[in-house]
């Protein structure tokens, strides 16, 4: 069987657990962050946490293209679980000779800074932690993908951190906290690299969610004897909607192809980029087609657009990742520019 069809596979059997927790009373305890539900029981079985590792390590050895997949079905319900993260852990850990022993540990959002006798310091959000827990760290090293193992029991501070998503979070404050682990990520790009693929793949995926909601309204909410999506303004903004979804679409897939190839940096930025400057544009759209209802607490779409802004900003948002773009078109020099962009589709 290949990889291909293992992934859809895996995609199928998410997507019937998931659908059973998509509705918004079920979002809203989540949120809340009350256990018991069954959702982490239903997903942890699935045991797809490790889809990135190899045959050998326990693993489905999918690659980014395939895990992708993955990641866009998460945005597509709004993503009511950290799996997306625990794959990113399962890989960086496995490739970077970090030992876990059975805890998948948190995925950080941010770096630190490596000080002297190898302690680090930063400040840093952590999605979906509660308590004490361990968390992969990006150490913020030029031209390296160092991270560090760190046990936040040694964190000078963990406070529950506000989200527009309301994921449950922490922040976590580490001065001169001594890792449990360093290792370096083999290949040509880093944990916020990866950590920025995973949320522009879970835009795409809320995105095609937004737009299946809104062009379902704009068909049967009616107006002046007609549905409203009969209107050319409407059907307009519709449009909007899905070329935006689908600039999104194609620029993860470009990424995931080229993380795919050994390559990564340039497409990663391209992605999130492209992912976390449409945000404006959709969230807008869908709730102006949807009118009021579409921001009452009882109705399901303000979930994913909340989850559109806090992806937007995390991993870098879209300024962060233009000037990133910028900066590698530089170092390539002008004279290359158009070569290398062709370069990005090839083999």
């Amino acid at each position: 069987m290949s990889n291909t069809e293992i992934s859809q596979l895996m995609v199928d059997g998410l997507a019937r657990v998931l659908a059973g927790f998509a509705d918004a009373q079920t979002m809203d305890k989540i949120e809340k962050g009350e256990t018991g539900l069954g959702h982490e029981k239903s997903i942890s079985e699935l045991g797809f946490d490790v889809a990135m590792l190899s045959e050998e390590d326990g693993g489905a050895g999918i690659g980014w293209k395939n895990c992708a997949k993955i990641f866009e079905l998460l945005g597509y319900y709004a993503s009511p679980t950290d799996l997306g993260e625990q794959i990113i852990s399962q890989w960086a850990s496995s490739n970077a000779g970090i030992e876990i022993n059975g805890t998948v540990p948190h995925v950080a959002l941010g770096t630190v800074e490596s000080i002297t006798d190898g302690l680090v310091s930063g400040t840093i959000l952590v999605p979906w932690a509660s308590g004490q827990s361990f968390v992969l760290v990006e150490i913020s090293k030029q031209d390296t993908q160092e991270i560090c193992l760190i046990d936040t029991a040694s964190a000078t501070s963990i406070a529950p951190a506000d989200t527009i998503g309301r994921v449950p979070s922490q922040k976590v404050i580490l001065a001169n906290c001594a890792p449990l682990q360093i290792g370096t990520l083999d290949g040509s790009f880093g944990l916020t690299h990866a950590m920025a693929f995973l949320r522009s793949s879970q835009i795409s995926g809320a995105m095609a969610r937004i737009l299946e909601m809104t062009i379902e309204y704009c068909n049967t909410r009616t107006q002046f004897g007609r549905p409203i999506g009969k209107f050319q303004a409407v059907q307009q903004l519709v449009a909007q909607l899905a070329g935006e979804m689908a600039a999104t679409n194609a620029a993860v897939k470009l990424a995931a192809m080229g993380m795919d190839k050994g390559r990564g940096p340039l497409e990663i930025a391209i992605a999130k980029q492209r992912a976390s400057a449409s945000v404006a544009l959709v969230a807008s759209i869908a709730h102006e087609a949807h009118g009021a209802i579409g921001v009452t607490e009882e109705h399901i779409l303000h979930y994913f657009t909340r989850r559109l802004w806090q992806w937007r900003e995390e991993a870098g948002n879209e300024h962060f990742w233009a000037e990133e773009i910028g900066r590698q078109v530089v170092l390539g020099g002008g004279e290359n520019l158009w070569p290398n962009l062709i370069g990005l589709t090839e083999g």
